[in-house]
């Protein structure tokens, strides 16, 4: 199967412990959740169903404060995303949530790159 994505993906696994803050609109909440892939054009995250109110849906804003990483760097971003795709089944212990980056500033296309980079 062909991959048809603009950019390339970085992949982290749950060792790697990388993680983000966000803003969530619907629940006026700021929320942690593991890094499951970046690329300059968006993230994918997993995040514990105990730990999101509301389930995600296509469409919703959402806005990333920070990424956290032990072994790459950690920078504020305060970058818009919005949700691209939801996985919310029921039988899986975390909701993963594919979204796209809206709106960077030149200073955050920047951090993105250098933190894919590292």
């Amino acid at each position: 199967m062909a991959d048809n994505r603009l950019y390339r993906r970085v992949i982290f696994s749950a060792e790697d412990k990388t993680a983000v803050n966000f803003y969530d609109f619907n629940s006026d909440k700021i929320l942690y959740a593991k890094v499951v892939n970046v690329s300059k054009g968006g993230i994918c995250i997993a995040i514990s169903k105990d730990e999101i109110r509301d389930l995600p849906k296509r469409g919703d804003k959402l806005v990333l404060l920070k990424i956290e990483s032990p072994n790459k760097l950690n920078f504020p971003l305060n970058a818009d995303l919005q949700i691209t795709w939801a996985l919310t089944d029921e039988t899986l212990e975390q909701i993963g949530i594919g979204c796209k980056f809206e709106n960077l500033t030149d200073h955050n296309k920047s951090q993105i790159e250098d933190f894919l980079l590292h």
